[in-house]
This record gives structure tokens, sequence and C-alpha cells, in this order.
């Protein structure tokens, strides 16, 4: 690429692409013409100034391809169906992602493959959320039948971040509703294996520790917020650190650097070692759920670490727009998600504003340790409040004032909370008379995390609510 090129400014023109795709009424075909027309300028053009230009184009037309390619549906999508919303459905199908158990129900995405009547079936395609109001035990890539009736998400915040997802349904399965088990898909073993190991960690979780730090620990480690109560869940909101709940760069962090140590320590070759750990963040952020903040994470680890392989310069803010667009290329109906936006806002607003914060300070803050420490952790909690406290306010109506002293506090502590959880499954495996020892530091560094967050939130003014926002 042109020393001129920008990933920023390709990723910008993407993301208008996708936006103004909305408002447009062209058929795909010509759009796919005119991509290919801009494509081929582009290559003619190659050592012309001009050629920065059809690339950023190219980006917009992209955007808008990508967009309009996932509203295009077969005509036995469940979309296209128009089912009656409460209407009583038989569908066959299987089980696409991780069953989350919740107290009174179990959901998961349901690959449906047939609608069954009395006289016949026929096929139909898409995704529905299915959610069982049984105890039943299901697993990824189930076949089943299930019985239950058919509604579509009532509010359009919802709505839209199932639609992000390719859901167009609820499917409501109670008591009566029959289940009918079928044979488990060998499609994908790789999956198959990465979710059995998730199950044993969980079980390790709850055998070990206490319910509170099981539905914490599952949370930071595995991605798994199904067991976190609503006031634990709003003493974090409210304090401005709920996402430390989610798992992020910390975690993928933590993650490559023991894995480096110890294919480090078994002299493995410098690339072959690099190889590995990308092996290795890829089955975690599969682990983890591969929600927003888990898959951007891992995208700039991979990129980063590929950048290490083919020796070639790369920076923090480029593997930030790289794996945007990668995201988005794919699913691009992730740029309306609320958790993609906050993710890679956060990191963003990090990357702006730092530089313009730390002069600031006095340069004998920065010479020892401990100042350097806190005021370098003031600026980074300062730059992500700053840059992400619109969003926060527009879609969960309030601003955490204390938000920047707690972060400055909590941040750094998850640093122990997150070793000690990761410490606690490789004991298992390593060390299993160290387990009981490690559960009981994990139970500690819980309840701390827990007792700090509650301390902020008794501050005078800790936050605001927001009774109206445009």
């Amino acid at each position: 690429m042109p020393k001129d090129f920008s990933w920023i400014i390709f990723s910008v023109f993407l993301c208008l692409g996708i936006c103004v795709a909305n408002y447009l009424k062209i058929y795909f075909v010509f759009l796919y013409i005119a991509t290919l027309i801009i494509l081929i300028s582009s290559f003619l053009l190659l050592r012309n100034k001009v050629f920065i230009v059809f690339i950023y184009i190219l980006a917009f037309l992209l955007g808008i391809l990508v967009s309009l390619n996932q509203k295009i549906l077969p005509l036995n999508h469940l979309k296209n169906l128009k089912i009656p919303v409460s209407s009583k459905i038989k569908v066959k199908g299987v089980i696409l992602d991780y069953p989350k158990i919740y107290n009174e129900y179990t959901d998961f995405i349901f690959g449906l493959q047939q609608i069954i009547n009395r006289e016949n079936s026929y096929s139909i395609n898409g995704k529905i959320l299915v959610r069982v109001f049984k105890k039943e035990h299901f697993f990824y890539s189930e076949n089943l039948i299930l019985e239950g009736k058919f509604y579509l998400p009532y509010y359009k915040n919802y709505r839209n971040y199932l639609k992000g997802k390719g859901i167009y349904g609820i499917l409501k399965v109670k008591k009566n509703d029959k289940i009918i088990h079928l044979e488990i898909s060998r499609n994908n073993s790789l999956k198959l294996w990465i979710y059995k190991l998730k199950e044993k960690i969980k079980e390790l979780f709850r055998n070990n520790l206490s319910s509170f730090s099981y539905s914490i620990i599952s949370a930071i480690i595995l991605g798994d917020k199904t067991d976190i109560t609503f006031p634990v869940w709003d003493a974090f909101l409210k304090v401005g650190t709920v996402h430390i709940l989610a798992i992020s760069g910390l975690h993928i962090g933590i993650v490559g650097f023991i894995s480096l140590l110890i294919l480090k320590i078994l002299r493995i070759p410098w690339n072959l070692r690099f190889l590995l750990v990308i092996f290795i963040l890829i089955i975690y952020c599969i682990l983890a759920g591969g929600a927003s903040s888990v898959l951007r994470a891992t995208l700039m680890g991979v990129i980063l670490l590929g950048a290490k392989i083919f020796k070639r310069d790369t920076d923090i803010k480029n593997s930030l727009f790289l794996s945007a667009i990668f995201i988005l290329i794919f699913s691009p109906l992730q740029i309306y998600q609320i958790s993609f936006q906050l993710s890679f806002l956060s990191v963003l607003s990090i990357i702006l504003i730092f530089p313009l914060i730390k002069p600031i300070f006095p340069l004998f803050l920065y010479k020892n340790g401990f100042t350097r420490f806190l005021a370098l952790n003031f600026c980074v909690s300062i730059c992500s409040f700053l840059g992400v406290f619109p969003l926060v306010a527009y879609y969960f109506k309030i601003v955490p004032l204390v938000s920047i002293l707690a972060n400055m506090v909590i941040v750094p502590y998850m640093g122990f909370l997150v070793a000690s959880s990761f410490a606690l499954v490789f004991s298992k495996i390593l060390f299993p008379f160290l387990l009981p020892y490690i559960a009981k530091s994990c139970d500690l560094f819980t309840q701390g995390l827990f007792k700090i967050n509650s301390l902020f939130l008794k501050f005078p003014f800790a936050y605001y609510k927001i009774s109206y926002f445009p």
C-alpha cells in the first residue's frame, strides 16, 4: 500500500457505506458491477496518486455491498415466511451456540431446517432464539425437534440486537411442549471440543468457588454472565466499571503472555511460538463466546503477532482498525451493537486522547515508579471515560461520575483476579494439591472487588441518572 494510505480512513469509509446502505434502494447486481469497475480502475492507476481515492471509494462501496448482502435471504427463510405471532409451531434444527442456563430457562441459538405439520413438513432456513422453560440438558451441535410458540422481540433495541446476529424470532418452549433429542452433529469437531472444555472449566469453578465468586469469574474468564444477579450488575453499571465483567484486552494479554512464557521455557522457535499463541488466542476467543470485545482483542493480538512473524511494522492503532474492518466485512450489522461500539470507542479514545493528556502532568511524576503508575493510570481512565460516557448516557440513561477514580483502582486490581482465576484452571492440571488454596484466593479477590466497587458507589454524586435522552 502507498505511504499515504490509512487504514483509519478506509474503515471510516467502510462504516459510512454500511450506514448509507439502509437508505439506498438499488439492485445488488448494479452495485456489484460498479464495485468491480472501481476495483479494476484502481489497479490501472496503481502508480497514480488517484489510486488512494479509488481505494477509499472501494471501501465505501464494499460497506454498502456487505450490508445489502446481509439482507438477501432465501425464499424459505424464516423472515420471508411471515409466521403469525403467538402461533404454535413444530420445528427441526440444530443448536448453533453454547446453551446459556439461567434460573428459570435455557437459551440457545437454533439453526432451522424444517417446519413440521400434521400432514407434512417443509424446508426452512434461518436462525431463531429458543427459550426453554424446563430443566433439560442441551449441547452444542445437537439436533432437536422442538414444539413451542413463536414470537417476535417486543423491544426495538433487543430486536436490532438479535437481527445483528441474524436471528429473526423467538421460540418459547414451555413445560408441556415436546422436545425430541436427536443425534449430535460432528461437522465442527474443534468447536465441539472447545465447548466441552468450557463445560469442564465451569464445573471446576462451580465445585471450588462460592456461588458469588462463580458468577463473577465465569463472566470474566468464560464470558458467561448468566449467573450474575441484577443488583450486582447494576452496582457495577452505576460506578462505570461494568466493562470488567466482559472479557477484554486484559484477559487476551494474560493468555498471550502465559502462552509465550510457557513456549519460551520449552525452547520453541520464535515463529512457531507466535503461531501457536495465535492458535491459542483463537481457541480462547471461541471458548469465551466470541463477543465483540473478545473478538476485537483477539484480532488485535493476532495482527500484532502476525506482524512479528512476517517482520512487518505495525502499531496498536492500525491493528484496532484492521480488526474493525475484519468484523464489519463478515458481520456489518455489528456496527449497531452496543458492545461493538463501546469496545472500539474505549480503545480508540485511549489511543487518540492519551498523547494529549499525558503532557499535562509535570515530568517529575513520571520519574518515580509509583507516581508514574498513578499518573498513567489516571490518564488511561479519563481517556476511556471521555470516549464512552456519551454512549453509556445514551443507552443506559446514566453518567457514572465516579468512574475515573473507580477504574484507577479496579482495573489494576482486576489483574490479580484474572491471574488467580487462570491459575485455578492450570493448577487443576499441573498442581492439584494447590487447588483449594488458589480457590480461596479467588474468593477473596472476588469479594474484595465487589467491596471496592460498593465503596465507590457510596461516594456523593457517584452517578447521575438521565430521565430523558434524545
